[in-house]
């Protein structure tokens, strides 16, 4: 799922030129960063690595790992993956479910499941883990008391019994056949013998000396500095070669693309915009990997102005999505066609409708809707302008020029869209109380289509307030049925619904772009949020 990373074509579409202006600008501003970091580019650059011994590999975050299960920031996220173990983990395709914790599992109905556990696993203090860690740990997940935003595929799950200390059987109230998928998305299991009786909101001693039975154990954390994390010896797995991974904060992407010239890091994970800061260096490799995600623009269809379709499916021909990709992130991105991402291959369904860049037809669309000309160019009905505001996070300077292109094409076929730039806190508190017109925002989805909770009818992730009751129908029987070819049918006219319907434009599926340090061997071909779940593997050619 990786490929080697080449720059498409720049193109100088007229309605695009101030948001091309602003990637230059960024652009020029690497170079100053280029030349500042290295006179020679195509040197190979002499360092004195800030780190104790060579073996050591060093990826940026952009905070303090939390190192809670139950608080899956990214940066928490990365390091969670590298100290604790799940039930189940994704193969090095990224989509597929193998055994991590469980060696197997199976189920007549989709609604009881029982799972085989290793017994030879042990938790980083030598206590033997067994069923009752699985059993305290989803018990905990599910109750209302404890604050957990990742319950996932966990939230119909009604009990966990232990039948014996290899074995554990979970029930759920309805047919859950993403069961292995969901549990491999950030379910960690956490260790009874030492969080039993304690709050699990505030576990202050136990995030201070986090225990797993992951490839890695905990070594040092300290506020504002890097986090590390050491091989753990008795790792039922591949023992890690390295001697330690470093949890660096590097916030920002130009001082991200600095460091990985001088190898005081040895992954970075950049916009398009900073590659210019690498251009001809022979110390690293530029790959892409396929995250499996998707881009949007959100509507809020509680609004009336959105409630209409039309409107929808006119301002997703008012947008020319190619051009916006070509122009912004070079053409690092697939154009979407919905939310299930083409990585999944046995689910995507290419053919549905799609909304070519159109403005004839847009403006047509929102004449059947009952819109005409009014005042300043911009359309009214009932007395009300066909204008709203588009959310996004600050801070990124490629959302920005896509936000700056969208408001320019909206306004050609006569719709008022102002932008406002929001920290991801606020943006965050506004998505989930529903308090916004539109969104420009991503999301990070398990490998598989079970999408119940992001587009049935009041469920936690349908902050778009869309409803259907043949989508309802259909997720419940996806979410129900076992045998994949039968998902397959149901997900692909679920699909043609949402195409059709449109709650948010589809914009792309994002390629990640991954900067490694040549003397990284055997670095997992994944999105980032993946790698760090096979750290274990990676040597380090350098080496002393």
């Amino acid at each position: 799922m990786t490929r080697q990373f080449s720059t498409g074509p720049s193109i100088t579409r007229r309605k695009l030129m101030s948001t091309t202006a602003t990637a230059a600008a960024s652009i020029s501003a690497m170079k100053l960063v280029d030349s500042l970091a290295a006179p020679n580019p195509g040197a190979t650059i002499a360092f004195s690595r800030w780190q104790t011994g060579t073996n050591t590999f060093v990826l940026p975050v952009n905070g303090d790992p939390y190192r809670w299960p139950f608080a899956p920031a990214i940066p928490n996220i990365l390091f969670n993956k590298t100290v604790y173990s799940g039930l189940i983990k994704y193969d090095l395709d990224g989509v597929t479910p193998i055994p991590d914790l469980a060696t197997e599992w199976s189920t007549e109905d989709a609604i009881t499941w029982t799972f085989n556990l290793r017994d030879d696993v042990t938790w980083h203090d030598g206590t033997p883990f067994t069923a009752e860690d699985v059993k305290f740990t989803f018990d905990a997940m599910l109750d209302p008391e404890n604050t957990v935003t990742n319950r996932g595929v966990l939230v119909t799950l009604t009990s966990t019994e232990v039948v014996d200390p290899h074995t554990v059987t979970l029930t759920f109230s309805e047919p859950v056949a993403s069961l292995p998928v969901g549990l491999g998305y950030l379910i960690f299991i956490l260790p009874k013998h030492l969080l039993d009786g304690t709050d699990l909101n505030n576990p202050v001693d136990f995030v201070a000396n986090p225990v797993g039975t992951g490839p890695f154990m905990f070594k040092e954390f300290v506020s504002g500095d890097p986090t590390t994390v050491i091989p753990n010896p008795d790792y039922f797995g591949q023992v890690a070669q390295v001697e330690a991974v470093v949890f660096k904060q590097v916030p920002d992407l130009n001082t991200q693309m600095l460091q990985i010239r001088t190898g005081e890091l040895d992954v970075a994970f950049p916009e398009v915009q900073q590659l210019d800061a690498i251009e001809g260096l022979d110390t690293v490799t530029v790959t892409t990997s396929t995250p499996i995600q998707y881009f949007f623009i959100g509507f809020n269809n509680r609004r009336p102005i959105f409630q209409d379709k039309l409107v929808r499916q006119a301002l997703a021909h008012a947008v020319d999505r190619e051009a916006i990709v070509e122009a912004v992130i070079q053409g690092n991105a697939t154009l979407a066609t919905g939310p299930i991402n083409p990585a999944i291959e046995w689910a995507y369904n290419p053919n549905v409708t799609t909304y070519d860049y159109d403005e004839d037809r847009a403006r047509d669309l929102l004449a059947e809707a009952g819109w005409t000309e009014g005042s300043g160019g911009i359309l009214e009905k009932d007395g009300e302008q066909l204008s709203f505001t588009i959310y996004s996070t600050a801070g990124n300077s490629t959302r920005e020029q896509i936000n700056t292109a969208l408001q320019q094409y909206f306004a050609a076929v006569g719709a008022d869209a102002k932008l406002e730039f929001l920290e991801p806190n606020v943006f965050d508190q506004n998505m989930f109380s529903f308090e916004f017109d539109a969104l420009m925002h991503f999301s990070q989805l398990q490998p598989d289509p079970d999408l119940i909770n992001y587009y049935g009818t009041d469920r936690g992730n349908n902050y778009f307030g869309y409803s259907n009751p043949e989508v309802d129908e259909l997720l419940a029987q996806g979410r129900a049925t076992v045998d994949q070819a039968e998902r397959a049918e149901i997900y692909g006219r679920f699909q043609e619904i949402l195409a059709d319907d449109l709650p948010v434009i589809f914009f792309y599926y994002p390629h990640e772009i991954d900067v490694i340090n040549n003397r990284v061997e055997n670095y997992p071909p994944l999105d980032f949020r993946n790698a760090t779940l096979y750290l274990n593997q990676i040597t380090l050619s350098d080496a002393s």
